[in-house]
């Protein structure tokens, strides 16, 4: 487990993490649509 006093702060990066794993998806999804491939071109670089 880790210190109470980093539970705030570790908390803050995972939610803004899941967070920009959430929106970046969802735009991805409606930039190309729902095919093959579009986990690969969200996960993918660039």
């Amino acid at each position: 487990m880790i210190p109470a006093r980093y539970a705030p702060i570790l908390f803050g990066l995972i939610l803004s993490g899941l967070m920009s794993c959430m929106v970046s998806g969802i735009a991805t999804l409606r930039a190309t649509g729902l095919g093959a491939g579009v986990f690969a071109l969200w996960m993918g670089p660039g």
